[in-house]
């Protein structure tokens, strides 16, 4: 017998082998009866597990959104819970329950892993098809994520005790975004937030184009000219996995050598990529200052600036940005917004230090 036709068999067996576990591991897995499936907790910051869930129809085996099984390649499955509607009532579903598991097999088939531990659960909860219809029917899939090297789980790997970012943007409800971020130094834990809730929001619908920028790609201070020092990563996509791939690239390029960033050629750069973004929002670090500031003129739109790393002071260079653009302050608790309405001599409080308007521009106050 020939190798190419030994290769062929053991090829066209190898369905036959994977669809024998099926029936395996639906009848080693625990049954249960439940009144309804609600999953609300997708991320255990505790545990460091993340919940991800994959429709499908009811009535159907089929995956609604296969593209789905790529977040589980993120971590290591720890469970896997099925569930599925007591209707037709009392009708035996078994067939159509391994039909999903084989399905859920032949996108991913690490889920044959003996280690998972499975459950299988009927909702009780339904009196006739349209309240079945309404129903999750699917998979949980929950997953270990302490050593993932997805970047949206490095901040909860390293215990980040300052979730500002997160906070911001579910006190926020902006929309149509443009997001610029600050990708240098001590960054990585915001941007890691940032990633994180892109990746638990689906929020497609919200940010239109992102850019990140690290301060020249690593060159030395002479060679940062205004306006022109680089390091500026765009992209626009619906994708995690491509909006993590640049962060990455930008991070990977250079982290800013010195202290003052390019924040205003990036948001330039950004307002250029995305004219009609209805937001802006700058992510950046209080203890940097904006190395090209005097290019702030430029910018013809109000700027919603969520400021990292604010133990105490706030850096008034960031405040004179929003106040100049009509624009905010975003921070762990508090929005300070309506700062160009502040008058000469106006004096602003926040974390029990006074900034004073003067010459139309806030000063830190020293008691």
């Amino acid at each position: 017998m020939s190798k190419f036709l030994l290769v062929s068999i053991f090829l066209s067996a190898l369905p036959f082998a994977i669809s024998a576990q099926v029936p395996v591991i639906f009848d080693q897995a625990e049954k249960n009866e439940i009144e309804i499936f609600e999953s609300n907790l997708l991320v255990d910051r505790d545990k460091l597990e993340r919940t991800v869930l994959l429709p499908m129809p009811y009535a159907s085996p089929e995956l609604i959104d296969a593209f789905v099984v790529n977040e589980l390649k993120s971590g290591k499955i720890k469970a896997i819970n099925l569930y599925y509607t007591d209707y037709p009532k009392g009708r035996n579903l078994d067939r159509l329950n391994q039909n999903r598991i084989v399905n859920l097999v032949d996108a991913y088939d690490v889920v044959l892993d003996t280690s998972i531990i499975w459950t299988i659960n009927r909702q009780m909860s339904c009196r006739n098809k349209e309240e079945a219809d309404q129903m999750f029917h699917g998979f949980e899939i929950i997953l270990d994520i302490a050593e993932s090297k997805d970047l949206a789980y490095l901040h909860l790997q390293k215990e980040t005790k300052d979730p500002v970012v997160a906070e911001v943007f579910k006190r926020n409800s902006w929309d149509s975004m443009l997001v610029v971020a600050d990708f240098t130094g001590s960054m990585s834990s915001y941007i890691s937030q940032l990633l994180l809730w892109v990746k638990l929001n689906n929020s497609g619908d919200r940010t239109r184009q992102f850019v990140f920028f690290n301060d020249g790609n690593g060159r030395t201070l002479k060679y940062k000219l205004l306006g022109k020092t680089g390091g500026i990563y765009p992209v626009r996509s619906k994708i995690y996995r491509e909006i993590e791939f640049t962060a990455k690239k930008c991070r990977k390029a250079g982290d800013g050598g010195d202290i003052p960033e390019n924040d205003i050629e990036a948001l330039l750069a950004g307002l250029k990529l995305c004219p009609d973004c209805k937001e802006v929002v700058l992510i950046a670090d209080n203890k940097s200052d904006v190395r090209d500031i005097m290019l702030s003129v430029k910018l013809d739109r109000p700027i919603r600036i969520l400021l990292c790393g604010v133990n105490s002071i706030i850096n008034p260079i960031y405040l004179n940005l929003a106040r100049r653009t009509g624009g905010s302050i975003h921070l762990i608790e508090e929005d300070l917004v309506d700062l160009a309405a502040l008058n000469e001599g106006a004096i602003l409080e926040v974390n029990d230090y006074k900034y004073l308007v003067k010459d139309q521009a806030f000063v830190l106050l020293y008691d």
